[in-house]
């Protein structure tokens, strides 16, 4: 589809930049006070760029919020990555993307960054200026291309500047929510060495980590290298208290599913053990009375088979057991800047950087239900009487041995469900830049980039091999059989599971050219200009076995190949106009060139007065827009599993159960659209007293609307008569069916296509302060804190029949109302100290099972301190622990895990030590 959008009107781009709104947001971490003792001089102030303007400036203070951390920031949170300090920003909401909450999914260890909770492909990362690339991992059911924040060397780290209002109009899509910059290294002389050790206390998941960076420059060339390494031992849910069983009821001897508080009402525990066991449950012959085991067994015998029971556990399986909490890791980096300076007006570089990241997560070994290849009622699998593990069978009956239907059955022989993935993100960047008369600037580039994500997957099990398996395979002249009640001969569990390796590669070339520069001057100053036009190729390409291409898989994990492709032209402008002395405005416009759905133009308007010189008033309007991600577009099928047990009701002779869902690419999608409306006030207190002190208050509104979307599975197969044919697609009739009176076939699965409808606005406070403070005995003493406040959140979702269902999303289920941080440094002579303090707040469950509310879930609160000392051997010793009161998360029972990954961090508290040096 090729078709011109209309570009909505600048009248409100206008009106915002003529009437300012009172309030801003900016910074969170603690700035790093400079070593005392350093001399003050007068120097020259260079101008710079700032991300949210092409334009530079000396100003660091834009009409745009914009947050800067610096490496030392990051060092004082206790984190050893750069994901986790990005995660406990008050401003990325809602649920990210996380090792521990992304398990075995299809984005398997993967890490994120959620502005505003308007989702995880909605923020624009670059590096050094210029996109991240993609991973080809897809998040949400294979959908969503996110950004892996894994593949930054956080070590390498100068800084990170985040713009907190949409920026489309400069930066182009994905700027929605704002725009996250990741200023690596670019200058060091010397060599540098920086390694840690870690471990949690009482459980063993080993961290250690390794940076080295090298620089050298000439008079006219400068080069810099880097090499980096990380390893982390896997954490299982087994080691921790709070996560090793998935029965959260207090009386797990109750037949219940449900505990209730018997004063309130409220839902207090559940047992969320999986009905897909081992020994697996089967039906008696002839009857629809199913029994079990109490444990593996060898001999199956039908006086030994038991009801399933909620209070023995019999029939029911803990997979907490036997799935990961965090992942074990291994990242490998390498990096290298060079520049040279041909002459005083022309200079090359080349930017190379390489990330490898290896990931292995655990998940319970498969169940095998009813949706599987089995050969009997249903597709359910059968065991025949010739089986001598048939409780009913020849072995135990003689003649009258009959063959059996087993009702669920979990492939425990074949050992867990692994995740065993290696990412890798090359990307290098070659390009010239200088200078032109009137101190023009201009810098022309090319890069290529590629998110690659491959899944050895070697704990897999193959639908149709498993009934073949229970039929008796001849071995080596023997016959065996699968045994789904105990062990059986490892030759069996050989012949119907191994591996099922896929791969996905998104890749993108890009080539860039701008020039900046003042255009002419104003009574209050220079009106500056930048002009840039960008050409850009993506391409993912997804890579499946024909086993998932044929549903061989047990336990879901189908899907098909594909290719998608897109070539991106942009042009984009930029103005800086001193309006008077204290009032800058920027306007800036892009327009996109879309080769798969057309072309696009947004405008932003931003403004800034310096009231008085303790008192900045900013604010801004811009139109940004997210094009459909590659996979909306051309996927061909993506199977899932819905999250609830559903009723076919046009077979109400069928169990309820977790229908599989195939979703979809839709080719005519277009991009969504989102308004974003911010304004604010820095204030610098005067005075000696507290020189140093600022507090900023802002506001921002995301109004968006076409956001895609698709119908849930339940609304398709209640309204399947009125939508169109192929979205429940079903199973031929039986005879016996036929028989029986049945009209339609059992459901073999249930489509999901996407379309573009609905709508949300939200609506943000954030808060912060910042005090620096010397004293002449006691040292520097720095304060950073940051809180967001998430006043509205209202998403309009709309059916592909034009159901409109308005929900107020703030302060509910895992969106909580209130995040904070703040660090407390100090720092004096060699020694220097800090405490890191992550705060979420509480907010309300889901309803457990439709059975009753939940009680709230409670606030988060963690903890990181760390002490340093710089040793006479020019090495500094740091040490700290995260999570030092080792607070469990907040207990959740709407999950398995007993508490909510996608919004709280489960680390137990984990101690370390890190030490760097500088040759």
């Amino acid at each position: 589809m090729n078709s011109t959008r209309t570009p909505r009107t600048w009248g409100r781009a206008r009106l915002v930049a003529l009437a300012l709104p009172a309030f801003a947001a900016t910074a969170a971490f603690a700035q790093q006070p400079p070593a005392q003792g350093t001399p003050t001089e007068n120097v020259k102030l260079e101008t710079f760029s700032v991300v949210g303007s092409r334009i530079k400036r000396i100003d660091a203070e834009t009409p745009s919020p914009v947050v800067r951390i610096t490496q030392a920031d990051l060092l004082n949170t206790g984190f050893s990555n750069v994901e986790d300090a990005l995660r406990a920003m008050p401003f990325n909401s809602a649920g990210t993307i996380s090792p521990e909450s992304s398990g075995t999914g299809f984005a398997s260890g993967s890490s994120t960054v959620n502005f505003r909770g308007l989702g995880n492909n909605n923020t624009l990362v670059l590096i050094n200026g210029r996109r991240a690339v993609p991973s080809g991992a897809g998040a949400f059911n294979g959908f969503q291309s996110v950004i892996d924040i894994r593949q930054i060397p956080t070590s390498a780290i100068e800084s990170i500047e985040i713009l907190k209002d949409g920026a489309s109009a400069i930066y182009g899509s994905d700027a929605v929510a704002g725009v996250l910059n990741i200023q690596l290294k670019r200058s060091y002389e010397g060599l540098g060495v920086d390694v840690s050790f870690g471990n949690t206390f009482g459980t063993d998941s080993q961290e250690v980590t390794a940076f080295v960076i090298a620089g050298a420059h000439t008079e006219k060339t400068s080069l810099l290298v880097t090499a980096d390494y990380s390893s982390r031992n896997m954490l299982m849910n087994r080691d921790l208290d709070f996560s090793d069983n998935a029965d959260l009821r207090r009386d797990q001897t109750s037949p219940n599913q449900v505990e209730q508080d018997p004063v309130t009402g409220l839902v207090i525990g559940g047992d969320l053990r999986s009905a897909s066991t081992f020994p697996a449950r089967f039906f008696i012959p002839g009857t629809a009375t199913i029994r079990t085991f109490t444990g593996p067994t060898t001999d199956p015998n039908s006086a030994g088979a038991v009801a399933a029971s909620r209070a023995t556990g019999a029939g029911f399986y803990n997979f907490q057991q036997d799935s990961t909490l965090l992942p074990g890791q291994t990242t490998r980096g390498f990096g290298a800047y060079l520049k040279h300076d041909f002459s005083d007006t022309l200079y090359g570089f080349a930017d190379l950087l390489f990330k490898r990241v290896e990931t292995i997560n655990l998940s319970a070994p498969s169940p095998f239900g009813t949706t599987d290849r089995g050969a009997g009622t249903n597709s359910r699998l059968v065991v025949p009487a010739a089986s001598p593990f048939n409780p009913y069978g020849t072995r135990y009956f003689g003649a009258a041995g009959q063959a059996i239907e087993l009702s669920t059955f979990r492939l425990v022989n074949a050992g867990p469900r692994i995740v065993d993935t290696t990412s890798d993100y090359p990307r290098y960047i070659v390009g010239l830049g200088g200078e032109l008369p009137n101190k023009w600037t201009w810098e022309s580039a090319y890069m290529f980039a590629q998110g690659s994500f491959d899944n050895a997957s070697p704990g897999t099990s193959f639908d149709s091999r498993v009934q073949e398996a229970l039929n008796g395979l001849n071995i080596g002249g023997q016959i065996l059989y699968a045994n789904p009640f105990g062990p059986e001969d490892p030759r069996v569990t050989d012949y119907y599971s191994g591996t099922n390796p896929t791969k996905a590669r998104f890749t993108a070339e890009l080539y860039d050219a701008s020039v900046s520069g003042d255009v002419f001057n104003l009574p209050a100053g220079a009106v500056g200009a930048a002009v840039g036009v960008e050409y850009r190729q993506e391409k993912l390409i997804d890579v499946r076995t024909l086993e998932n291409e044929t549903g061989n898989i047990v336990g879901g994990s189908e899907g098909f190949g594909y290719t998608g492709a897109r070539d991106v032209t942009s042009a984009y402008a930029e103005l800086k106009i001193p309006v008077l002395k204290k009032v800058e405005v920027q306007l800036a416009a892009r327009f996109e060139d879309y080769s798969d759905f057309g072309k696009t133009t947004k405008p932003k308007a931003a403004a800034a007065w310096r009231a008085t010189p303790w008192l900045l008033v900013r604010g801004s309007f811009s139109q940004s827009f997210k094009a459909p991600d590659l996979a909306f577009l051309y996927q061909t099928g993506s199977v899932s599993f819905t999250s609830n047990q559903l009723f076919d009701p046009r077979r109400p002779d069928q169990p309820s159960g977790q229908l599989k869902t195939v979703g979809r690419g839709n080719p005519d999608l277009q991009p969504e659209e989102t308004d974003a409306t911010y304004g604010g006030i820095v204030i610098e207190v005067p005075g000696k007293l507290f020189k140093g002190l600022t507090f900023d208050i802002g506001y921002i509104k995301f109004d968006q609307d076409n956001l895609i979307t698709r119908d849930a599975a339940a609304f398709t197969l209640t309204n399947e008569l009125v939508l169109p044919a192929g979205r429940v697609v079903r199973k031929a009739l039986t005879p016996a069916e036929i028989a029986a009176g049945f009209t339609v076939g059992v459901i073999d699965f249930v489509a999901t296509d996407w379309f573009n409808a609905n709508k949300v606005v939200n609506e943000s406070w954030d808060f912060g302060v910042n005090y620096v403070r010397t004293f002449p005995t006691l040292g520097t003493f720095s304060l950073g804190a940051t809180a967001t406040y998430l006043g509205n959140f209202e998403r309009d979702t709309v059916s592909s029949l034009g159901v409109t269902t308005a929900i107020d999303i703030d302060g509910t289920d895992s969106v909580p109302l209130w995040r904070g941080s703040a660090t407390l440094a100090w720092r004096k002579g060699p020694w220097a100290a800090s405490i890191f303090v992550n705060y979420i707040g509480s907010y309300p469950a889901q309803l457990f099972t439709g059975a009753g509310t939940e009680p709230d879930t409670k606030a988060q609160i963690r903890i990181n301190p760390q002490v340093s000392y710089q040793t006479p051997w020019k090495t500094r010793v740091t040490v700290g622990v995260r999570n030092v009161l080792n607070e469990d998360p907040p207990f959740y029972i709407s999950s398995q895990f007993g508490y909510n990954p996608a919004i709280n961090t489960a680390e137990p508290a984990f101690w370390y030590v890190r030490l760097s040096r500088q040759f």
